[in-house]
Parts: C-alpha cells; sequence; structure tokens
C-alpha cells in the first residue's frame, strides 16, 4: 500500500470510528445516559441563528492534478510532452485555517447552513526553498453548505456529525508568478464533541473533518500576462482538518 492511500485509509478510518462511536453516544443518550437524562438539555436553544469559529491544522493529502500527455504540430513535427502529475504534499506541509459557520439551527438537533475558510498554507520541498529567496503568498480557500446533527443537545457532553460540499480555491504567488487552482469539494465529513451545553448557548469542543476535493482549471499568472485553462487529467485531494470550534446558538 502506497502512503498516499495509507493516509486516505488513515483518514476515512478515522471518520469511521468517529461515526460510530457518536452512533453509541447517541444510543446512550436516547436510553438516559450523558448525564442521566434522555431529553433534551435545559440549555438546548429550539430555533435561531447557529454562528461557530474554529482553529485547526490541515494536513493535504491525494493529487492537485495527474498526468496527461498532450500532442501539438508545428511545420509538419509532431510533438509529444507529458505532464507529470503532482501530489500536493511535495509542495505543502499544511494549513492553518480561520473556520467559520453560520447556519440556522433548525432543531436542538439539526443545523443547516454555511461555512467558510481561509487557511495560510505553509510551504515544503521546493516551493519553501522558492518562498525563502523572494516574496511568497500560498493560502487556501473553502466556501460550501453544510448540515450537522447533534446528539445530545444542551448536555454537557454532546457528540455531533456533519457533511457538507462547496467550492475550493488553491493559490500560489511566487515573485510575479501566480498560479490558483480552483474546483468542487465534492464531500466534507466532519465531528466532534462539544462541551458545556448545560452551561448556556455556548459550547466548544474538538472536532474533525475530512474533505474530497477535485481541482478542474488553474490560472497562471507571469508578470501582467495571465491565461486559464481546464486541467485535462483530474485527481483528488483531501485535507484531514484536526482543531477546536466554539459555537453561540
Amino acid at each position: 500500500m502506497g502512503a498516499r492511500t495509507a493516509a486516505r485509509v488513515v483518514g476515512v478510518g478515522l471518520f469511521g470510528g468517529l461515526f460510530g462511536w457518536a452512533g453509541v453516544a447517541g444510543a446512550a443518550s436516547d436510553d438516559g445516559g450523558w448525564d442521566g437524562a434522555g431529553e433534551d438539555g435545559a440549555g438546548t436553544a429550539s430555533s435561531g441563528i447557529h454562528f461557530g469559529l474554529r482553529l485547526a491544522f490541515a494536513l493535504p493529502m491525494g493529487d492537485t492534478h495527474g498526468s496527461w500527455t498532450k500532442t501539438s504540430s508545428l511545420g509538419g513535427v509532431t510533438q509529444t510532452t507529458t505532464v507529470e502529475g503532482a501530489e500536493l504534499s511535495e509542495g505543502v506541509a499544511g494549513q492553518i485555517p480561520i473556520w467559520v459557520d453560520l447556519g440556522w439551527q433548525i432543531s436542538p438537533r439539526f443545523m443547516a447552513g454555511l461555512y467558510f475558510s481561509y487557511g495560510v498554507v505553509i510551504p515544503a520541498g521546493d516551493l519553501a526553498d522558492a518562498c525563502d529567496k523572494q516574496s511568497c503568498t500560498v493560502n487556501d480557500i473553502r466556501l460550501g453548505a453544510q448540515a450537522q446533527y447533534a446528539f445530545s443537545p444542551g448536555r454537557s457532553l454532546d457528540p455531533w456529525l456533519g457533511a457538507g460540499l462547496g467550492y475550493e480555491w488553491f493559490s500560489v504567488k511566487v515573485g510575479e508568478v501566480t498560479s490558483r487552482y480552483r474546483g468542487a469539494e465534492l464531500l466534507m465529513l466532519q465531528g466532534g464533541l462539544d462541551l458545556g451545553g448545560d452551561s448556556g448557548a455556548t459550547t466548544y469542543g474538538p472536532f474533525a473533518a475530512f474533505t474530497f476535493g477535485r481541482f478542474a482549471t488553474i490560472y497562471s499568472k507571469i508578470g501582467d500576462n495571465g491565461e486559464s485553462r481546464d486541467i485535462e487529467s483530474q485527481a483528488t485531494h483531501n485535507w484531514l482538518f484536526l482543531g477546536l470550534r466554539g459555537v453561540v446558538k
């Protein structure tokens, strides 16, 4: 098993375990566990605005694009060029995102809304070397829709799960050269444990998220000249987020 496959197995396995644990925790809550009551806790909001702020570290996995072969003809001479695939982790050590959730608490257990994150990317490899020599900016922006389900709202321990989908922009600017990848975030799985729900409408706790994305286009610019083109061989990349979040609802 390759390193990339192993990393994805670890990420998916983490969420498989998280979903299973949350299901057991939810069943325990319904049976009177988690502080000994089956009903939602006293701090539960029936409906209203849900605002969340998250801080995390994200590990990159997968490829920004696959490899493909392009053929061109000039003066009767045919030339074939192979574009090699690129692993996201070759140029990225990770990112530190500020993540905002804004939605509507439809019921004490269910929330639907939007998410936005701006991540400061930590370069690695050749990109890190280039950033040491000249001005450099690398960031990752994500925007999408999501839903979350809480198993024990208003209780001291409240496990939750969620999913979403959206769009992603990954930008690299080194000196006068800019590259901007963009494409769909096909699936975002998330879950965590909120603490302090029995004390009021504000909770906090750890969370994890695992994304499946696919860049479709790349915009390249050198100086004042830029062009956008489709990525002929698209590939799946992932981010594994681990961090803390606070919620007011």
